[in-house]
């Protein structure tokens, strides 16, 4: 969207924000990368072009395209922010069996021990994660288990939120 299709030229110099803000700084316009944030909050990834030329269509694109490495890059620099709970690569897979919809017993199974061993598992998994239950540790871990489990498979593609790239002409 582009502010220049709603209001014209002289509409735009007048605005308070842009007669204030942008204008003084020569901003002429602008290009906003949407990203995830808390709700009642907006995070936005701001381009800014102070000359006449406007950002083109394939401007755009490009950022569509780019869209979701920029949010891997923001997603890790919040994983560094908050800190990610340490699991063994025991409870990883476990967790990964979890989330998958496996009982206690069928992981037992599948790992070859005891159902006493992965409750265990579980229990330590919801201390470290500060969930009370494992469906809560397994959406809450899974996002990050590339990072710490190595080899057991990818994870976050399919809950990759869309990206939203605007396009705002400022005079």
């Amino acid at each position: 969207m582009r502010l220049s299709d709603h209001l014209s030229g002289p509409e735009l110099r007048c605005n308070p924000l842009w007669a204030g803000v942008f204008g003084p700084e020569g901003l002429r316009h602008l290009l906003s990368v949407g990203l995830p944030a808390q709700p009642g909050y907006t995070r936005r990834l701001l381009f800014w072009r102070r000359t006449a030329l406007d950002f083109a269509d394939r401007d755009k694109l490009v950022l569509q395209l780019l869209w979701p490495n920029l949010y891997e890059v923001y997603r890790d620099s919040r994983r560094r922010q908050q800190g990610i709970p340490r699991l063994t690569p025991r409870e990883w897979q476990v967790l990964d069996l979890a989330a998958q919809g496996n009982s206690n017993s069928e992981i037992a199974r599948t790992l070859f021990t005891s159902v006493g061993t992965v409750r265990k598992h579980m229990e330590n998994i919801m201390e470290r994660t500060g969930t009370h239950s494992r469906g809560a540790a397994a959406a809450q871990m899974m996002c990050w288990a590339d990072a710490n489990r190595g080899a057991l498979g990818p994870y976050g593609q399919a809950g990759l939120p869309s990206g939203r790239v605007s396009v705002r002409g400022l005079g």
